[in-house]
């Protein structure tokens, strides 16, 4: 005889499937949370936002040298790990009589959980392999200062004899690592926080007259600025000198026009290209960045009360419209020195009269 279960006895066991079901949901968040680490206050490398980094990823991607983890495993970097090695044990030669390699690493396994705490991810890495990479990614950059300071420099005694180093005697190889050392995402951790200022960007407004320094447009000048712009983005109270500059440049450039003179006034130098690639450049800068508080705020308001100037105006008007060629110049010159004369002569002739 089956067994009755009455609509009270049904309740109850789903009641107590209920509970065992909200048991396990909650050991499984619980379980999940434990995994995630709380948001360390020391953060301070950050990948590239997504938007910017898809409106141009290769402005944002090493080429040949991984520094740190976030590029670490990347295929088309890995012949550059030989290269590290090398400079690595040219470094323990210039400090062998100061320190070892012993030495790095134990320097390195006690900052190696502050140093985790500097990126934005969490990296799989064991202690093992995070410490090895920050030794080595890191005597590279200082060995590769110190061959760029020294290189030929015969009383250089610290530095191993290495005349066919292919990093120093390659232009383009150098050239190419230097650009690839200021990426966001490519970076070590300081951790002593400098305070930036305002990349000689000392744009002032003195007696109408607006100084800007001058710029030297390259081939990896747009990388540059936007790895720049990328770090600016990254936590709301990092200053946005960058940021607000190509900002302020990108409201005087609307054309190739606008490029031309301000190469004719030596605010920029064009290795670009044409006018028109300068342009383009800063034209398109600032696309799917947020904007916050203006630097040249001061700036702006004096140039702006500069322009609303109504004798200012006239001015500039009657030049545009009177002296906008040498030809057109020299037409109104003859016509008001044949007005002069006239004035003159009439003068003269009412003098004979009286």
């Amino acid at each position: 005889m089956a067994d009755v279960i009455t609509c009270g006895e049904r309740e109850v066991k789903n009641k107590g499937k209920d509970v065992v079901i909200n048991v396990t949901v909650m050991e499984s968040i619980e379980k999940d949370c434990k995994k995630v680490r709380g948001l360390p206050s020391n953060c301070s490398m950050y990948r590239v936002p997504k938007p910017q980094f898809k409106r141009k990823s290769e402005a944002y991607v090493p080429r040949l040298v991984s520094i740190g983890p976030f590029h670490h495993d990347k295929k088309h970097l890995k012949p550059m790990e030989t290269h590290k090695l090398r400079y690595l044990n040219d470094f323990l030669f210039r400090s062998k009589s100061r320190a070892t390699l012993n030495d790095y690493v134990e320097a390195m396994k006690i900052l190696e959980e502050s140093t985790r705490q500097c990126y934005s991810e969490i990296f799989q890495h064991s202690k093992e392999e995070f410490v090895k990479m920050m030794v080595i990614d890191g005597c590279f950059i200082l060995e590769l200062i110190l061959k760029t300071i020294h290189n030929g420099d015969p009383d250089d005694l610290d530095a191993p004899d290495e005349p066919d180093d292919p990093i120093m005697n390659a232009k383009w190889m150098l050239h190419a690592i230097k650009y690839d050392l200021i990426l966001l995402e490519n970076q070590l951790p300081f951790f002593k926080r400098f305070k930036g200022n305002s990349n000689g960007l000392d744009i002032t407004v003195e007696k109408g007259v607006l100084k800007i320094p001058t710029i030297t447009i390259e081939d990896r000048t747009e990388s540059l600025l936007r790895n720049l712009i990328a770090f600016e983005q990254s936590r709301i109270d990092y200053e946005n000198y960058i940021t607000d500059y190509a900002f302020f440049l990108d409201g005087l450039i609307n054309s190739p026009t606008d490029v031309e003179l301000l190469e004719k006034k030596g605010i920029i130098g064009n290795l670009l290209g044409e006018p028109t690639d300068v342009a383009a450049l800063f034209n398109g800068l600032l696309k799917e960045v947020t904007l916050g508080t203006d630097s040249f705020h001061t700036v702006h308001l004096k140039l702006e009360k500069h322009y609303k100037n109504p004798w200012l105006q006239s001015k500039a008007i009657l030049r545009q419209k009177y002296f906008n060629s040498r030809w057109a110049s020299i037409s109104i010159g003859a016509a008001s020195l044949l007005l002069i004369l006239t004035v003159v002569q009439t003068v003269c002739s009412i003098l004979q009269v009286t």
